[in-house]
């Protein structure tokens, strides 16, 4: 226990630090926590615990709960901690598992930087070596030898290691069966006090606050070196990501950023050219220009995520680029993003209005509602109107919401003669057309435009 005192000390006053900065409890999960931690336990109360689910418990996790405190005043009773606070020792065990006494005291089997091809092959060697039994089963043979220790909303939690090489440190989970995501930190203690120094230092009070303990911790620079010395593609990869979740970083950092660029392989490129992009668009744009000639979508992705506010920047990489724009999830990519602008951007979408693909097609009409009508856009919604397709004709619909152009009224017919349901879609919207022009559908029926 001795070793863990200054560092138990540390944590006592930072607690207390972090409890005064974020005295309006911005932090997620701060409100219903409040930064309290109850008594903390005996001896007598570990021994029993470990005793009875045959395990040996971290022992720094051991050192929190002796020497500052078990559980809290929260509406589940959790001490202090990221997300919702740390769970009172023995509750709430039996989230993966409704047999804890079964599944805590086995082999763990996963690791960190697991890729998605180890993780597919333990879920179907489980399923297998498991076939017929209950999903229980299979949830605590995938997540045997994990101790759940608190809540962070929805399906993710984060829990303790309890045996096996890595042994102490937190794992983040979302259950059920998607795959775990270490935390960097070496155990519980060092995890619990980085959350602390990152309320102090404000990180965590920024609006736009990561969620905690899915990066790496260190400076840009620090990361960035970390990244060099190390031959380790999923390290590097998080040394990036660490560096991308930064607030701000130095011109000195960003230059050494876009040297990187030129000299790693295809997948750290684009994690680099999402900090350029994030950081310096100015710098990105090249080779933001060069994507754009092989990878549409990831470029929209990048534009999208990293300069909202720079469509001046970007607005040509999109028009120049859009006669290559060939699958739906790119276009609507497209679509985003012109909604960024303030330019009438009918032209742009209108040749899309007519392509092979409903779902594109669909998607035009949809973002064109976004524009105040004008007359000369008739015609490419009657184009709509009278679209094989009812997603289609459903979109152009919605997007004529408020457009009280009599004209469209002998268009509104035919779509109510293809679609005579009540329980149609397309008839519902029309419906809602009409009353907006204040006709009935009957009214509509008995018109003339011969």
């Amino acid at each position: 226990m001795n070793k863990y005192k200054k560092q138990v000390n540390r944590i006592k006053r930072k607690l207390w630090l972090a409890k005064i900065i974020d005295w309006r409890r911005k932090v997620f999960g701060a409100k219903s926590h409040n930064y309290k931690i109850g008594k903390p336990v005996s001896e007598n109360e570990l021994i029993a615990f470990e005793e009875k689910y045959s395990i040996v418990l971290p022992e720094d996790y051991k050192v929190f709960l002796k020497m500052i405190g078990n559980g809290g005043t929260s509406r589940s009773n959790s001490a202090a901690g990221p997300y919702y606070g740390i769970d009172p020792l023995g509750v709430n065990i039996d989230l993966i598992t409704d047999e804890p006494e079964t599944y805590l005291s086995k082999p763990v089997r996963v690791y960190p930087n697991m890729t998605d091809e180890n993780w597919s092959e333990l879920i179907e060697e489980i399923e297998n070596n498991k076939s017929g039994q209950a999903s229980n089963d299979l949830m605590g043979e995938i997540y045997g030898g994990i101790l759940p220790i608190g809540s962070q909303g929805c399906a993710f939690i984060h829990s303790l290691v309890l045996n096996g090489k890595y042994k102490g440190k937190v794992i983040n989970l979302e259950l059920p069966m998607q795959k775990p995501k270490f935390a960097f930190d070496d155990n519980f203690l060092d995890w619990y006090e980085r959350w602390l120094d990152e309320i102090i230092s404000g990180e965590l009070l920024r609006k736009d606050a990561s969620p905690f303990g899915y990066t790496m911790k260190g400076t840009g620079e620090e990361l960035l070196e970390q990244y060099c010395l190390t031959s380790d593609c999923e390290i590097r990869k998080e040394c990036l990501l660490g560096i991308l979740d930064k607030k701000t970083i130095n011109t000195a950092l960003i230059e050494k950023i876009e040297k990187e660029y030129h000299v790693a392989d295809i997948k750290l490129r684009a994690i680099l050219l999402q900090i350029l992009s994030k950081f310096d668009f100015k710098k990105a744009k090249p080779y933001l220009i060069q994507l754009s000639n092989t990878d549409l979508f990831a470029t929209y992705k990048i534009l999208f995520w990293y300069a909202k506010d720079k469509s001046s920047y970007w607005l040509d990489i999109v028009k120049n680029s859009s006669n290559r724009i060939n699958e739906k999830k790119t276009f609507i990519s497209y679509c985003s993003l012109l909604q960024l602008t303030n330019i009438d951007y009918f032209n742009l979408l209108k040749p899309f209005t007519q392509n092979s693909d409903p779902g594109i097609r669909k998607w035009a009409f949809k973002t064109l509602g976004s524009l105040n009508f004008k007359p000369e856009y008739l015609e490419t919604f009657v184009l709509g109107l009278r679209d094989n397709s009812k997603f289609v004709i459903t979109a152009t619909l919605e997007s004529l919401s408020d457009v009280k152009e009599p004209s469209l009224l002998k268009y509104y017919k035919e779509v109510s003669d293809r679609f005579p349901s009540d329980k149609d879609v397309v008839y519902i919207h029309l419906v809602r057309r009409l009353n907006e022009m204040g006709l009935s559908l009957r009214e509509l029926k008995d018109m003339n435009f011969n």
